[in-house]
């Protein structure tokens, strides 16, 4: 079982668009560029966050796409896309590692 780092930065993301979802090409984090090798896993969340009002509408769900990516040197990164904010931001949320 894997187990994930936690990073939580906003990173740039280079991407291009695939028939209804962004497909990353590569991100840069801590000066290094990470080129995506592969998009291992991808998904959806529109849940409510914590502090949502108790009378929810659709517009206070989350709309976030997150991917699972492997890079050209093996790594392996969890990021997510936030659809929901004013400009699209990406955060790269950790760096998956298998236990020894």
């Amino acid at each position: 079982m894997e187990q994930m780092t936690f990073i939580g930065e906003t990173v740039p993301v280079e991407w291009t668009q695939e028939m209804g979802w962004k497909r990353p090409l590569c991100f840069v984090w801590q000066g290094e560029r990470h080129v995506v090798k592969e998009v291992l896993a991808r998904w959806e969340d529109h849940s409510f966050p914590r502090a949502a009002p108790k009378r929810k509408r659709w517009y206070h769900r989350r709309h976030r796409t997150y991917y699972e990516v492997e890079t050209l040197t093996g790594d392996r990164f969890r990021l997510y896309l936030d659809r929901g904010a004013a400009q699209p931001l990406w955060t790269l949320l950790g760096r998956l590692v298998s236990p020894s």
